[in-house]
């Protein structure tokens, strides 16, 4: 089982890209930045990636930081870190930055006393170390801090480590609306031409020839004859009925498009002084 220790020089390459949680254990985000002390060369400050494709950096102390195989754990909350001062990650903090930084954080460097170049100047530090200070800049206040590419500290073995950014990009499942369907009456008039029929009398007279007349009495009688002829005709009897005519269903398609995003990465370069044929 890994045990939890501080990250030092050393493994500051295997921060990067670590998921940082807070004293809970709850996700804040990703690491995006080490920031080294001007004076020291030591990692003073870490930034946090937070927000949608971790647009946002927010600034953590790099002291009280604890590694384990795939996190970092840093002993604030989370909202402590989202809400730390607003300081934009340009490569290197101002001393005003710092201060504000320090401020807010007060209480990670409570047991801390800060010293300034200014001792190394007067010789504190003696020898070789206080007469380099001396000969560069005079530097008023270690809390200057630079990322990691800027004037990093060369290891023993002569090598330094570049870095770059590289763009990360999730995707998330929203809801973006919702559809009902819904009955409802409407009343329509429908007109319909139905062909009907009918019957009608018509009086018809046919002449008897003689051949024919033979078949028929021949004599008048006093009595009235009668005929009769039933008529008919259709009427139109209209009545409703209810019939299903569709079924209707909610189906969902999945529609693939591409959107665009243009975000601006930094990355290190290599500078080389005195090295001939050397590629930079």
């Amino acid at each position: 089982m890994p045990t939890d220790k501080m990250p030092t020089n050393a493994n500051i390459d295997a921060l990067y890209d670590r998921t940082v949680v807070d004293q809970s254990g709850n996700k804040i985000g990703e690491i995006g930045q080490v920031y080294l002390d001007d004076a020291s060369g030591q990692p003073a400050w870490v930034t946090v990636k937070t927000g949608l494709f971790g647009r946002n950096e927010t600034f953590v102390p790099f002291k009280g930081l604890e590694t384990s195989s795939d996190q970092v754990r840093t002993p604030y909350t989370k909202d402590k870190v989202k809400d730390a001062p607003s300081v934009d990650p340009d490569g290197h903090l101002s001393e005003d930055e710092t201060d504000e930084l320090y401020r807010y954080y007060s209480d990670a460097f409570a047991s801390d006393t800060k010293t300034t170049d200014k001792n190394v100047e007067r010789g504190v530090a003696g020898g070789v170390a206080g007469q380099q200070a001396a000969d560069s800049k005079k530097v008023t206040d270690t809390k200057s801090q630079t990322t990691v590419g800027q004037k990093l500290p060369v290891a023993e073995d002569g090598s330094v480590v570049r870095h770059e950014e590289r763009l990360n990009v999730g995707k998330e499942r929203v809801e973006t609306g919702r559809v009902r369907i819904r009955k409802h009456v409407v009343h329509d008039t429908e007109t319909v031409e139905v062909p009907v029929e009918r019957e009608e009398v018509r009086v018809e007279r046919t002449p008897i020839n003689a051949e024919d007349a033979k078949n028929y009495n021949g004599t008048i009688s006093g009595d009235t004859e009668e005929a009769s002829v039933t008529l008919h005709e259709e009427q139109v009897n209209v009545n409703k009925e209810t019939v299903p005519v569709e079924k209707i269903n909610l189906k969902k398609d999945t529609v693939r498009d591409t959107e665009t995003h243009t975000e601006e990465l930094r990355k290190e370069q290599i500078d080389t002084d005195g090295v001939d044929g050397l590629k930079k």
